[in-house]
């Protein structure tokens, strides 16, 4: 009898054991996951960068990445990436996907089709709108439309992360008596102040001026008479077309000078997201031109003389 006690009490020690391991390989594999990193999330997207591949572009620390219900009832489920790819668990849905660089100029918003990129204005004494503050950095921006999920089934997503402002370079050589001291001014009229992310279109009444400064970059002597240049740059959403030029620069004699110029067709052509204008000028004889309006692998193009006005 206490033999058969003894093996029923082994027995059961046993047992105690068996299932004490399953336990515990059960609670092993309910904190780790299976294979798979991200076997517990339905829905992991990858960016993949215009121009730069797979690599944040510099500058860029984070990007918000927002699941929009395309029935619009909901509020989108947003989250933070802060590297190229992301595993994150959204409800069965069908979604608008849109990845927006975190930036000063988002359009607050719960509604996909509403996301815009906006500009802040202002109205100056001459009843104009002027773009209040500019863009210093490029923002990007990618969406994918009509994504079925599922919250019991894993999918993979590529985001393509596209260039949303355009970049406006300007360089200006000023021939005269003497080296010029100060700053020179640019000003282009019917500038986009608002466009809207899930179409890329601009809202045309939108329009105001922007306004940016070039830097004194460099002076050569050119025998008797001095070549200053000027560099700068502005950030821009792009041009709706009655874009008027106004370059405001300060001569040797301390007189300050204006010069106008019509650019709207050269606007109304811009397909790259670069482009670079030369402007020289002859302040002699008060002779003004347009050297060059790059566009991508376009030759530069001469234009007349612009009139100044002092």
């Amino acid at each position: 009898v206490e033999q058969r006690i003894w093996i029923l009490r082994n027995n059961i020690m046993k047992t105690k054991k068996f299932i004490m391991g399953m336990v515990g390989i059960a609670l092993l594999y309910a904190c780790e996951p299976l294979e798979d990193g991200h076997w517990t999330l339905n829905s992991t997207i990858e960016l993949e960068w215009q121009e730069e591949g797979k690599t944040f572009p510099e500058g860029v620390k984070d990007v918000s990445l927002n699941y929009y219900p395309q029935d619009e009832l909901n509020n989108p489920h947003t989250f933070t990436m802060t590297t190229n790819r992301m595993a994150v668990d959204v409800p069965t849905d069908k979604y608008n996907i849109l990845a927006l660089q975190e930036n000063n100029f988002m359009g607050k918003t719960n509604r996909f089709d509403y996301m815009t990129i906006e500009l802040p204005t202002h109205i100056n004494e001459q009843a104009e709108r002027i773009i209040s503050e500019n863009p210093q950095k490029m923002i990007w921006a990618g969406k994918l439309k009509g994504v079925e999920l599922d919250f019991e089934q894993r999918t993979w997503h590529t985001i393509t992360m596209e260039k949303v402002l355009k970049k406006l370079n300007f360089v200006v050589r000023i021939a005269d008596t003497d080296e010029l001291k100060e700053k020179c001014t640019v000003d282009i009229a019917g500038m986009v102040t608002k466009l809207k992310l899930h179409n890329n279109e601009f809202d045309e009444e939108s329009e105001a001026v922007q306004i940016f400064d070039l830097i004194k970059h460099g002076r050569f002597l050119n025998t008797d008479r001095y070549l200053t240049e000027y560099r700068g740059s502005v950030y821009c959403l792009g041009a709706v077309g009655r874009n008027i030029l106004h370059f405001t620069y300060t001569d040797a004699r301390q007189e300050k000078r204006l010069a106008k110029y019509d650019v709207s067709q050269y606007f109304m052509d811009w397909n790259t997201t670069e482009i670079t204008v030369a402007i020289y000028i002859n302040a002699d004889n008060d002779e003004v031109f347009l050297e060059g309006w790059e566009q991508g692998d376009v030759s530069d193009i001469i234009f007349n003389s612009i009139t100044i006005i002092q």
